[in-house]
């Protein structure tokens, strides 16, 4: 395995993991745009009392997200890897995601 294999591996495994996670959300609606890969978590756009979008602007992000929790996230927004039209809406529907 070579350098440039292992963060390919290693953001695999994070968005799989993330994605996984994501899909037992209980309330709420989050949506994430990865280039042409579009995500939708939680409830439907008929259910949903709050929906919030993320844009994956670099891979790197989701092992961020997924081994550093919200500090990860926090950290990973400031240096730009994703980015967000509303981060109140975001914000709230992550009070409302699974226990970590």
């Amino acid at each position: 395995m070579t350098t440039s294999e292992r963060p390919k591996i290693l953001e695999n495994f994070a968005r799989k993991q993330l994605i996984k996670r994501l899909g037992r959300m209980p309330q709420g609606r989050l949506v994430i745009e990865d280039g042409e890969d579009i995500f939708e978590f939680g409830q439907s756009v008929h259910e949903a009392n709050l929906e919030a979008r993320m844009i994956i602007d670099d891979q790197i992000a989701y092992s961020d997200i997924a081994f550093g929790g919200s500090i990860g996230a926090a950290a990973a927004f400031m240096l730009t890897k994703w980015h967000s039209p509303n981060l109140v809406d975001l914000s709230d529907v992550n009070q409302h995601r699974l226990p970590e």
